[in-house]
């Protein structure tokens, strides 16, 4: 029997009511990489180590498991967000650890956290800033225990996933982390990719059913889920050949609160009807996201119009900030540099930033030359019409 085995007996058998307070997890993840570091000459750091802890409690003898994922608030301070890894560890903080497997892929939400000003990075929509938020932490690794690969190796990004909010009622074609002004951090620690998402702060809608969708898509894909239109419900279409993950996100229903929810909503304009006589590229309505997956840098490069360039630079943790206000909005945020560009690549990355509302599509291309200056490049792509 190997470790991953072990790991997931030891995961079923037990059970408990107790929650050990968050100091006592942290230490114990503390000594165990030093056990596991002591040892690493004879492990491969992919491999998976079950620790379990029993405590006498009351009289009575309760077991309890740390796992072998980063928390939120260590993925946060992993990438140099001091504030929001506060934030996971803070009052509003709500910790998930809920795992699925699927598509050979398990895939695992580990928290999420809302409200004003909670990370240190800044985030602007429409040239203002947008201060409250909603982030989420999921950890993404290979079933079969292979590490997935390195933000430094050349096959990191060659997969591409999308991990979004969804909300019951608002159609997730229209409504997803892209149109609700989000972004990602991402990293890959002892073979497990994690991924911060953030967005608008959706707690105004926490009395309805709220979803994290995470895909094996570049954007939201409309055939990996199903939109009932009469229910407002969502669900993962079961003949869908891939990854369609739906997890519940637990946000605090005190939250609630409906004229936040219509104001946020009037906010991002109304949703726009398809035409279903039509197809959807020759529509007056905004171009579905889904539509421009396969999109190529050559392909914005030829097609669409040329908005704005900016040299930047690189800070000292390895993170490049652009930002350029638009008539129709905004593009702009952060990336580390080591994921648009693998060592000595120079050129235009394949890597790039796609966005959108409901009069234009953009992009953020990112390109890099031979002294090693790097250049942003801003593109639109305008409402098309008949």
């Amino acid at each position: 029997m190997d470790d991953r085995e072990l790991d997931k007996m030891i995961k079923n058998a037990l059970s408990t009511d107790f929650k050990p307070d968050l100091s006592l997890d942290e230490a114990i993840l503390k000594k165990a990489r030093e056990r596991k570091m002591k040892k690493s000459n004879l492990m491969k750091k992919y491999l998976i180590v079950a620790i379990v802890a029993m405590f006498v409690i009351a009289g009575s003898v309760v077991a309890f498991a740390v796992w072998q994922h980063l928390t939120p608030h260590e993925v946060a301070l992993a990438s140099g967000d001091e504030k929001l890894a506060e934030a996971f560890k803070g009052p509003n903080s709500i910790l998930v650890e809920s795992t699925k497997i699927e598509a050979g892929y398990e895939v695992t939400l580990l928290g999420v956290v809302s409200g004003e000003n909670l990370a240190e990075s800044e985030f602007y929509t429409n040239g203002e800033l947008a201060s409250d938020r909603t982030y989420a932490v999921v950890a993404i690794s290979n079933e079969d225990g292979t590490p997935m690969p390195d933000t430094s190796d050349e096959a990191y990004g060659q997969k591409q996933f999308f991990v979004s909010p969804l909300i019951q009622g608002l159609n997730p074609v229209v409504y997803n982390i892209i149109t609700m002004n989000g972004g990602y951090l991402e990293m890959v620690k002892d073979g497990i990719m994690y991924r911060i998402i953030e967005c608008d702060n959706i707690e105004p809608f926490a009395d309805r059913n709220l979803y994290l969708c995470v895909s094996d898509t570049t954007f939201y894909h409309r055939n990996a889920y199903a939109y009932d239109e009469a229910s407002g419900l969502i669900t993962a279409n079961e003949s869908y050949e891939g990854l369609n993950l739906l997890f519940d996100l637990p946000l605090d229903k005190a939250k609630a609160d409906e004229t936040a929810a219509m104001k946020y909503l009037e906010s991002l304009n109304s949703e726009p009807e398809v035409n279903s006589g039509e197809s959807e590229a020759a529509s007056n309505q905004m171009i579905p996201f889904d539509v421009l997956e396969n999109i190529t840098v050559e392909e914005v490069l030829k097609y669409w119009t040329f908005v704005a360039e900016e040299v930047v630079t690189v800070n000292e943790d390895g993170m490049i900030e652009y930002f350029r206000s638009t008539d129709q909005g905004s593009m702009g945020g952060s990336v580390m540099l080591e994921a648009i560009f693998n060592d000595g690549e120079t050129g235009y990355s394949q890597r790039m930033s796609l966005g959108g509302n409901n009069q234009e599509n953009h992009a953020v291309l990112f390109h890099r030359d031979d002294a090693g200056q790097i250049t942003v490049f801003f593109y639109r792509q305008e409402f098309t019409q008949n």
